[in-house]
């Protein structure tokens, strides 16, 4: 995969077309979760639920305020609680929803705060957590023109779009030297263009409220 052509096309898509996501990708993305690198040694399960009723029983019980957008189909990492087992959840669901951008499937993060209620209502019998949900389908793309950004919750603007891809949030307040009260020099004829690279992708990451915290 060209990661950072996946992460510059990617955006969270909250509404999907009825079509179904065929039972051949679903297998597929099953098969690379499944063999993805983790960050530590932990047990981990991903599930997926594409039947008809599954967006309504999840309805006010994931998603922000309860808002699972409809999607065909979800995603649930389940995992091993243990040190750091949602960094690395996060870690192997951002591989996989690179996977989606791909295989041309669209998705979404979903605020997943309540493990126990997601699991009964997903009838999930597993002593395992869940880290996240994820919401995925064919998405019915934003109008490049437009771009919602979440301040807060009382606060949601909404501004045009030009040219590059615009960073949720810039580079520059993300990485440092030193200390931090320097900023790190981007334009310095020694800065790394690795570093460069890594910032800058970590800069359009999904996030809560898009804060990159």
């Amino acid at each position: 995969m060209n990661y950072l052509e996946l992460i510059e096309n990617r955006n969270s898509i909250r509404d999907f077309h009825k079509k179904k996501v065929e039972q051949s990708k679903i297998d597929e993305l099953v098969s690379f979760f499944n063999s993805s690198p983790k960050l530590i040694d932990v047990d981990v399960q991903i599930l997926v639920s594409a039947d008809d009723d599954t967006a309504s029983r999840l309805s006010g019980v994931a998603g922000y305020r309860g808002n699972t957008f409809n999607a065909p189909a979800y995603i649930t990492i389940l995992s091993q609680e243990k040190d750091n087992y949602l960094i690395n959840a996060g870690f192997m669901a951002e591989n996989l929803v690179l996977k989606l951008e791909e295989m041309g499937l669209s998705s979404c993060f979903l605020t997943s705060d309540d493990s126990e209620m997601i699991k009964k209502v997903l009838l999930i019998n597993s002593d395992l957590a869940v880290a996240t949900v994820i919401a995925f389908g064919y998405g019915k793309k934003e109008r490049d023109t437009t771009k919602l950004d979440i301040h807060s919750p009382s606060n949601v603007s909404i501004s045009n779009k030009a040219g590059h891809i615009a960073p949720k949030i810039a580079a520059t307040a993300l990485a440092f030297d030193s200390d931090f009260n320097t900023a790190y020099n981007f334009d310095d004829e020694y800065s790394d263009p690795v570093i460069a690279d890594a910032v800058y992708a970590a800069s359009l990451s999904p996030s809560f409220l898009n804060h990159q915290n």
